[in-house]
């Protein structure tokens, strides 16, 4: 997907998807399944993506389009870990991908 205009995104695992993800209306994900969801939380653009299913070896990019337009933040949670990365400000780009 080259651009989803959304108020945020969730990406996670299989150890992830039963909290955050199903309530953003996202799917729960088998324990071991070799997957993360993509979820968008109210996308604007595509209206009506309900997310994706994505290989646990996929890489994921965000990079905020237009930040003078739209300011943003973001933050980065590393469930298990108990923190959290962040912000991430506009002019950057940011590339997640499952661990090994």
């Amino acid at each position: 997907m080259s651009e989803l205009i959304a108020d945020g995104a969730l990406v996670c695992t299989p150890a992830g998807s039963t909290a955050y993800n199903l309530s953003a209306n996202g799917p729960i994900l088998p324990p071991d399944s070799p997957l993360m969801a993509l979820t968008a939380i109210s996308a604007f653009r595509p209206r009506r993506w309900r997310g994706a299913l994505l290989p646990d070896k996929a890489r994921v990019s965000f990079e905020a389009l237009e930040a003078d337009k739209r300011p943003v933040a973001a933050w980065l949670k590393i469930m298990g870990s108990g923190m959290w990365h962040g912000p991430y400000r506009h002019g950057s780009r940011e590339w997640l991908r499952a661990a090994s």
